[in-house]
C-alpha cells in the first residue's frame, strides 16, 4: 500500500534521494495523481547504496510513495514502511521513509529523504 506525502509545500524546491542496505533488489515508485512526477528508483547495495535522486518543484498536492522488493521467489512483495518527520532545522526540512523486507527488523532496506528548504 502506497504512503502518502502531504508534507510537501508548493512552490519548495525538494530534493529526494532512495538508498538501499540490502542484498535483496528494492523498488520505490513516487507518483502524484496529477501527472506531472512518476519516478521509479530500483537497485540493491549495502551501505546506503544510492539507486536514485531526482528535484522537483512542489506543487502542494499530495504525492504517493510505494515500496517493494523482490525476495528468493523474485515476485515483488511489499516492504513494511515507518516514517519520520518532517524535521524542521531553521528553515531547511527533512522527511524520511524507511522500508523493511522482513529478513532483519532494522528497517533500512530502502530509505527516501525528502529535503527542502522554506519556499519563501
Amino acid at each position: 500500500m502506497a504512503e502518502t506525502i502531504t508534507e510537501l509545500p508548493a512552490g519548495a524546491l525538494v530534493t529526494v534521494k532512495v538508498r538501499t542496505n540490502s542484498r535483496h533488489p528494492q523498488k520505490v515508485r513516487f507518483w502524484d495523481d496529477l501527472g506531472g512526477v512518476d519516478y521509479v528508483f530500483s537497485g540493491a547495495g549495502p551501505a546506503n547504496t544510492e539507486i536514485g535522486r531526482a528535484s522537483l518543484r512542489a506543487t502542494g498536492q499530495p504525492y504517493s510513495v510505494d515500496f517493494a522488493y523482490s525476495g528468493d521467489r523474485d515476485e515483488w512483495q511489499q516492504s513494511i514502511v515507518k516514517r519520520g518527520g518532517p524535521y524542521d532545522i531553521g528553515t531547511y526540512h527533512l522527511l524520511v521513509l524507511v522500508a523493511e523486507n522482513g529478513d532483519d527488523a532494522d528497517y533500512n532496506d530502502a530509505i527516501v529523504e525528502f529535503s527542502w528548504y522554506d519556499p519563501n
